[in-house]
Formats: structure tokens, C-alpha cells, sequence
């Protein structure tokens, strides 16, 4: 995965990792993941499925190759969701 243009000028490792596109992705899910778990709670969506979401909100259960070249790949909003759309299948 490419880094972003952040975190090429950023000199500490530490903080330059927060930049990168993986750290972004996996932000979101961590957001998907929380959202699921509150809609739960308010009895949205089934526990199970917030589960289900929360278990797979790792950037290991997404197509990284179709975010990189397909249409919506620089549109965060259409990007993240068809990625996602077939990990909790």
C-alpha cells in the first residue's frame, strides 16, 4: 500500500504510521465496527450482526485491489462501502 503525501513528511515512525492509507481504511472500520455495536444496543440492528461486523471490520476481509484501481476508489463514501459490501457474506 502506498503512503500518503502526510506521512512522507512526518520524520517519527510512530506518528508517520498514523498517515498511512492502511491506518486510514482501518479507522473506518474501527467507526463501522462502533456504529454496529450502538445500533445494537438500541436494538437497530440484531447483536448478532453487530458481531459479525465488529469481527470482520479488519482490512484483511477487504478487496484492497479494487479499491486501487476501481471507479469510486478516491470517493471515501462509495469506496468504503463497496469494499465492504461482500466481507460479511
Amino acid at each position: 500500500m502506498l503512503e500518503e503525501p502526510t506521512s512522507l513528511r512526518i520524520d517519527d515512525p510512530g506518528v508517520r504510521a498514523l498517515f498511512t492509507e492502511a491506518a486510514r481504511l482501518q479507522s473506518w472500520l474501527d467507526v463501522e465496527a462502533a456504529l454496529a455495536q450502538a445500533q445494537a444496543e438500541l436494538g437497530i440492528i440484531p447483536d448478532a450482526a453487530a458481531r459479525e461486523i465488529t469481527r470482520k471490520a479488519q482490512l484483511k476481509y477487504l478487496d484492497l485491489a479494487a479499491r486501487a484501481g476501481g471507479p469510486g476508489a478516491h470517493r471515501p463514501s462509495t469506496g468504503a462501502a463497496r469494499l465492504g459490501a461482500g466481507s460479511c457474506v
